[in-house]
């Protein structure tokens, strides 16, 4: 990535990424578009009790599904299916990776809704990813990462992320755009 950079946006931000890592960047802009539905989703006044019921079985980790669980990994699947670079995904809702693009070039893995107990007593919530180069496998060492962070979704919508050059702060505005936060 080179020199480290202050961006206005998460999009100046993936730009520059995807000069050397095209398929992070569209990977993590994926993900940012579906915590962008999530966020609305959740602040809806009538969605709370909804989101947080149970529904579906245990997922792969043995624990209960809410609702937003299940959301989330399905909105998290579609969007990355958009994404050419991204030849599987995996998350902890799912028993088996998803394949997505023969010749992709990164896997995702993913928990698309930590601390879905929390929905009810509204407390933050989050989505965490990964991004892993696609050859050697699903099950690699963490120092292979090529990128990760976290969505969180409470009384603002942040994102944390890394591609390997520090980490980098957005907040959700009204506009539908991570901003930087200034803080790395």
């Amino acid at each position: 990535m080179g020199n480290r950079m202050t961006a206005l946006t998460l999009t100046k931000f993936l730009t520059q990424i995807a000069a050397d890592q095209p398929a992070v960047a569209a990977s993590v802009r994926a993900l940012a578009g579906v915590a962008v539905e999530l966020s609305a989703t959740i602040a809806r006044p009538d969605s709370t009790a909804q989101l947080g019921a149970v529904r579906g079985s245990a997922n792969a980790d043995g624990d209960d599904q809410k609702k937003l669980d299940v959301l989330a990994d399905e909105m998290i699947a579609t969007a990355l299916a958009a994404v050419d670079h991204v030849a599987a995904y995996l998350s902890e809702e799912r028993d088996a990776a998803i394949q997505l693009h023969d010749g992709g070039e990164v896997i995702v893995a993913s928990d698309p809704l930590d601390g879905s107990s929390a929905i009810e007593p509204n407390v933050s919530i989050g989505t965490i990813f990964s991004v892993l180069p696609a050859i050697g496998g699903s099950l690699q060492p963490g120092r292979n990462q090529l990128a990760s962070g976290i969505f969180v979704y409470g009384p603002q919508t942040t994102l944390l992320v890394t591609c390997g050059d520090g980490v980098f702060a957005f907040q959700l505005g009204t506009d539908g755009q991570f901003h930087d936060m200034g803080w790395q």
